[in-house]
């Protein structure tokens, strides 16, 4: 962003009085800055600030976490790899890996 008020300053500066130069350089900065303003709460960034919850709010849900029984699951998955050979459509022997699962539970 400073590089565009670089640039803004530097095209004022060409020519003109230094009254005049002073209230265009005046004018381009308060220009740029809206625009720095407003594409900045267009980021994904700016939808965090919205989602402000106030202290008690807070607290309140820290207490409803604390107070609330755990919820504990496990999923597991036994596999293992084998190596298949085979030929393709031109007769070239290929091989390929696969992974075969041989159990699952949750």
């Amino acid at each position: 962003m400073l590089g565009i008020y670089a640039m803004a300053a530097l095209i004022v500066m060409i020519g003109g009085k230094d009254e005049e130069k002073q209230q265009n350089f005046l004018i381009i900065c308060i220009v740029l800055y809206i625009i720095y303003v407003v594409m900045s709460c267009c980021t994904d960034t700016s939808s965090f600030a919205s989602n402000c919850t106030n202290y008690l709010e807070t607290l309140t849900n820290i207490d409803k976490a604390i107070a609330a029984r755990p919820i504990v699951t496990f999923r597991i998955e036994c596999w293992h790899m084998e190596i298949e050979h085979y030929k393709d459509s031109e007769g070239n022997n290929q091989t390929r890996e696969r992974k075969v699962v041989t159990h699952r539970a949750s």
